[in-house]
């Protein structure tokens, strides 16, 4: 069961399609985070709605992630079609709170200057481990976010997974239906025209069913 013991450490999440690069930030943050911090990281998912799913298990707190994620398969092979900025706007609609900040060595990326507007902020991949002040103001808003929203992540972390065995009973849908609404998890993303929307077509359905199954067992709870 995916559940949250709040003695656990707070968790920086970087994603980048390079290992080496990947291991050598990792390390650099891990060396200065306070205690209670921890630093983990990740390549590739080919459909990048998995981030969403992984931030969930992970239980992460603050997301990192490089811009050019297109440019190599990562260490298993894994290959992206889509930048960074496409991560940071479809995990953005499902946690519109979480601290995200693209690091990148290219902050003049075209397509990042025109996009990078769901990120908290654009930071140099150079100034990221040599100004103290990004990582105060990192762990500052993922404090931040970890006060307000850990429990109800743990919480409908464990719902969820009593939804799926059908363990639910009427008091425990509408409170999984809440906390779906508070956070943003598991509705349909507002439609755009770009190609990230037909990447996550068959979630998106996915999603709505489950919302369809979900009201259908309220009201089927409200009648017995």
């Amino acid at each position: 069961m995916v559940t949250a013991d709040l003695d656990d450490p707070l968790r920086i999440a970087f994603v980048d399609d390079r290992f080496e690069q990947r291991q050598t930030m990792v390390r650099g943050i891990s060396l200065v985070i306070p205690a209670g911090w921890e630093c983990i990281d990740y390549g590739i998912f080919p459909d990048p709605t998995e981030y969403v799913n992984w931030i969930l298990r992970e239980r992460v707190t603050v997301l990192l992630v490089d811009q050019m994620l297109n440019e190599n398969p990562d260490e298993n092979g894994n290959s992206a079609n889509y930048k960074g900025h496409d991560i940071v706007a479809l995990v953005r609609k499902a946690f519109p709170e979480l601290p995200i900040f693209i690091v990148t060595a290219v902050p003049d990326d075209p397509e990042l200057v025109q996009q990078f507007g769901a990120a908290d902020d654009v930071i140099d991949r150079e100034q990221m481990l040599t100004n103290p002040g990004y990582l105060e103001r990192i762990l500052r808003q993922g404090s931040r976010f970890f006060k307000f929203h850990e429990e109800e992540l743990s919480r409908l972390a464990e719902l969820s997974e009593f939804f799926a065995m059908g363990k639910t009973d009427k008091e425990m849908l509408n409170e999984l239906k809440a906390l779906q609404v508070k956070l943003g998890i598991g509705f349909e993303v507002p439609t755009q025209q770009d190609a990230l929307l037909s990447l996550i077509s068959d979630e998106v359905s996915k999603a709505k069913e489950l919302a369809k199954k979900i009201q259908q067992e309220i009201e089927n709870k409200g009648h017995e």
